[in-house]
């Protein structure tokens, strides 16, 4: 429900999460068909203990007396997911934010019921603000504020005809969402839990085996290129992770994973990715000219790839081709042995990947090389405050057109048009073109309405008891779970998901008032329609703009960290352009050249971040003529970045370049110059 910082809201999201089940366009037809099967029966579970927990949660909203208790109903549509740890962290999220919204609402409903304008714009101040701070978070946890904000308006619109009733009705709809939010939580952990642990597990093995294969690809001599497909995908499941580590803590497993294991892995991942990129850079630039010695050593290094072999001390083997730092004046040396250490670099970066996957599926047993966790940490991720600040200001003019639609017309319903708009606004306000989905939840309301008329007045009235009212509602229940497992039948689904419950006026008792119905309808849809509207003219900006901004946001942080004088922020330079190479990947609509060019260039700048931090250390230990120079190169290898393919600015670039390696071979100290070259070297390479 919340794109790529939400958690998938339906079970047939895992195949986006986790493409292996879908197998890979090279996978056995067998195995294809194995994996499809499987999908179908966890979607069919999915979707009956969807039904079963919002018929469950229905009875017991109706037992105690709860004046609508439909909102059990749709609570449990929206926080069901297909892991048992994901349902419980959401139920958890939801609460809070249920119980944050109610008491914003208490607090701005008698204080301004007054004056309507006032109270109106303070509630869409509010949404706005949680908004706004939800896309900042872009994990789970985003849902947490994403439910302050819209409960806000769920409880306080309605409620501006009754004021005084403003604590009652805040308390009623936190019950009714807390019994869907309880009963969701009860069926999808009991019924067929699907543990968080073992698809961890799962993802991470797959992981592992498609970095290997990616770097195998690469040092084929038949090939010599990046498999961008795989590329892709492994970039996306590297980010996703971190969706599923947010819902570990809450998982049942008896054979838990260690969260700092998987950091390490998704760090040692990210090394790989920047590492194999490099040592392809380096391939292509040798060319023919690679020696016999080094095209060994290369194909030893695919061969153990591909076979999963020992390690047998491999990196040692490699460096042991180095050419004598002390002895290296042109750039063809210095790029020779720049390659061998990008190499033994990959091998010992795969192999920590292969420590961390045993790691892993042992359970709490220790890698081989225990320091390998001490590089794992918490993601440091892109934050846009101007995407963030375009979503707040789409959802308030969301809030306020609705709004003057509602007061204008004087219009008795009008309060569910704000509503669901609101709703529907906050949802996708995080998406990069909303349009799509937008229309996908205008649709998935015209067919809400379509099903909801059928039962108010076909179906319906000729039922006298709960088994046979849930024995009726149990197709359209079904209908809108299994909507949520198809690909990109999320939309859809919300859509369904906000209008059916409410429409079918599964209340306490029948009431077949069909202007009531067609009222509460065209409401919600037109809010739908306004919805759609303000996050066209707010937040849609198309994929290709956003590609450029994240583009120039990674320019930016690259231009900053050329002017640091520490290494202290490398990790969270890496970090932040990873997270957006994975923003990138994860681009819908995109187009598939702008979109590889943009993460070979965000890859570069990782790996000329990590050729900055190495020259700014040895500057540091070094002084005079030395010291000036490597800030000449960093301040020429910056100009030549900023002003793109100038000829002048590159040519004073490799002018400054050969000047840089032939001094700091000889004067550099000893134990920085075979450093001093590889850094060089690097950012030569990615400039």
């Amino acid at each position: 429900m919340r794109g790529a910082a939400q958690a998938p809201s339906g079970a047939g999201t895992i195949r986006a999460v986790f493409p292996s089940l879908d197998g890979s366009p090279a996978a056995p037809a067998w195995r294809q068909a194995g994996a499809a099967l499987l999908a179908g029966i966890e979607d069919s579970l999915f979707a009956l203990k969807t039904v079963a927990s919002a018929i469950l949660a229905f009875w017991i909203a109706l037992r105690i007396g709860l004046d609508r208790p439909y909102w059990a109903v749709t609570t449990c549509l929206i926080v069901a997911q297909p892991l048992a740890g994901a349902v419980l962290s959401k139920a958890l999220f939801r609460l809070i934010g249920t119980v944050a919204g109610a008491a914003a609402a208490i607090v701005l409903v008698p204080l301004l019921v007054n004056t309507p304008e006032l109270l109106t714009l303070a509630l869409a101040l509010w949404l706005g603000l949680c908004t706004y701070v939800s896309m900042l978070d872009r994990s789970p946890r985003a849902y947490l504020f994403l439910l302050a904000g819209y409960t806000a308006a769920i409880i306080g619109f309605p409620a501006v005809s009754r004021p005084d009733a403003i604590f009652d009705i805040a308390s009623i709809r936190a019950q009714e969402i807390g019994i869907g939010i309880l009963c969701s939580a009860f069926v999808h952990g009991l019924a067929f839990p699907r543990s968080v642990t073992s698809r961890l597990r799962s993802r991470a093995t797959a992981m592992i085996l498609d970095a290997r294969r990616l770097s195998s690809r690469l040092l084929d001599p038949e090939s010599r290129e990046i498999d961008h497909h795989l590329h892709t995908r492994l970039v996306r499941d590297i980010g996703e992770l971190d969706l599923l580590l947010t819902h570990l803590p809450f998982d049942m497993s008896r054979r838990p994973v260690r969260a700092d294991a998987l950091r390490a892995l998704q760090h040692q991942l990210m090394h790989v990715l920047a590492l194999s990129g490099a040592v392809g850079d380096r391939l292509m630039r040798i060319g023919p000219h690679l020696s016999a010695a080094t095209a060994a050593r290369i194909e030893m290094v695919r061969s153990w790839l591909d076979n999963d072999g020992p390690h047998d001390d491999m990196p040692r083997a490699i460096r042991s081709l180095e050419p004598d730092p002390a002895e290296v004046r042109q750039l063809d040396e210095a790029m020779q042995l720049s390659l061998l250490d990008r190499l033994a670099d990959l091998v010992a970066a795969h192999d920590h990947c292969r420590q961390l996957g045993e790691m892993l599926e042992r359970g709490s047993a220790p890698p081989r090389n225990p320091a390998i966790l001490a590089v794992a940490h918490k993601p440091h991720r892109h934050l846009d405050h101007h995407a963030a600040m375009r979503g707040a200001a789409a959802t308030i003019l969301t809030v306020a057109g609705c709004s003057l639609l509602w007061i204008a017309s004087a219009w008795p319903d009008g309060a569910g048009a704000v509503v669901l708009g609101s709703i529907l606004c906050a949802l996708f306000a995080n998406l990069e073109d909303p349009m799509p989905s937008g229309r996908g939840a205008v649709a998935g309301v015209l067919l809400g309405s379509a099903i909801a008329l059928v039962y108010d007045f076909a179906i319906l009235p000729r039922i006298t008891d709960f088994p046979v009212l849930a024995a009726a509602l149990s197709p359209a229940l079904i209908l809108v779970a299994f909507t949520l497992t198809l690909p990109g039948g999320s939309p859809v689904a919300i859509g369904m998901i906000l209008v059916v419950p409410g429409l079918l006026m599964l209340g306490r008792s029948y009431d077949g008032d069909f202007s009531a119905f067609a009222n509460s309808s065209v409401a919600q849809l037109a809010g739908a329609v306004i919805a759609m509207i303000a996050l066209r003219l707010v937040r849609g900006i198309g994929s290709e703009t956003r590609i450029r901004q994240l583009a120039s946001a990674g320019r930016t942080a690259l231009d900053r960290h050329f002017r640091q004088r520490t290494g202290a922020r490398k990790a969270a330079l890496a970090a932040r352009m990873l997270d957006r190479v994975g923003l990138i990947s994860a681009m819908p609509s995109a187009d598939e050249d702008e979109r590889t060019a943009a993460i070979v260039t965000m890859l570069k700048r990782v790996r000329m971040g990590m050729s900055i931090d190495q020259l700014r250390a040895i500057q540091m230990r070094t002084s005079g003529r030395d010291a000036a120079l490597i800030d000449l190169l960093l301040r020429r290898t910056r100009l030549a970045i900023r002003q793109g393919s100038r000829q002048p600015d590159r040519v004073r670039l490799s002018a400054t370049t050969s000047l840089a390696l032939r001094r700091l071979c000889r004067s550099a100290p000893p134990a920085d110059r075979r450093t001093a070259i590889i850094a060089t070297v690097g950012l030569w390479c990615n400039a």
